[in-house]
């Protein structure tokens, strides 16, 4: 699981826009808190869902926290802390839907429904090139 910045820093009028903490760059900026769940085996991550999330009051938002979630319950807190740390294919993720595959700058649409469609598209478009990069490394 893992959240992210789903900028919309030009738009103006988007439905259910809001006002985000973006924690890489400690700024605020327009758009929405994206939320999602991935499967990895640890050569590559394949999106499983995802949401968009949105407040327009300053109260209902988030305060700064950090949940690890695991379903082992075997695993120790540290255990727990140095698996979070070898979490490098979901940045990959994030940073080839954010810039190769133009995850926030394709759709131009006003519309919280077609924000979510887009964003599915774009979550089976890198489904399908992690397939085939795993066909090409058998």
């Amino acid at each position: 699981m893992d959240d992210s910045v789903f900028s919309r820093s030009r738009s103006k009028a988007v439905e259910l826009l809001s006002r985000v903490h973006d924690h890489t760059t400690n700024t605020y900026v327009r758009g929405f808190r994206m939320l999602a769940l991935g499967w990895s085996d640890g050569n590559s991550l394949i999106p499983l869902a995802f949401s968009l999330l949105s407040s327009a009051k300053e109260t209902n938002r988030s305060k700064q926290w950090l949940a690890l979630i695991s379903t082992d319950l075997s695993l120790s807190d540290e255990e727990v802390v140095q698996m979070y740390e070898k979490r490098w294919d979901i940045e990959v993720f994030f940073k080839t839907v954010k810039s190769y595959l133009k995850l926030t700058r394709e759709c131009y649409s006003r519309s919280y429904d077609a924000l979510v469609a887009q964003a599915t598209v774009v979550f089976s478009r890198y489904i399908l090139l992690a397939i085939e990069q795993r066909m090409i490394e058998q």
